[in-house]
């Protein structure tokens, strides 16, 4: 199933955070694989922010698999340069 979330906001106010929420909640949901997650970004702070905090819920939190820091968080430039070279776009 593909879903799609867009979550906008000013600077500061807290987008990443509400990106990973949504996420655990997803996941804990059973409506979303973490293995098959993506999470865009435009800039490589944000996709570090969210990066981070999915690492730290799996230390933190026991009940989060391993598997939720192998979620792909990327820019959308990063995305887009890895389906050319994968050959995606025919």
């Amino acid at each position: 199933m593909t879903r799609v979330t867009k979550v906008k906001g000013c600077a500061g106010s807290g987008k990443s955070y509400t990106t990973r929420e949504l996420l655990f909640a997803a996941f804990a949901d059973g409506d979303v694989a973490p293995w098959g997650s993506c999470i865009a970004s435009f800039t490589r702070a944000a996709t570090q922010d969210v990066k981070e905090g999915l690492a730290k819920a799996v230390e933190n939190k026991h009940e989060y698999p391993d598997s939720f820091a192998d979620v792909d968080v990327s820019t959308f430039n990063a995305l887009c340069l890895r389906a050319a070279r994968e050959d995606r776009f025919k």
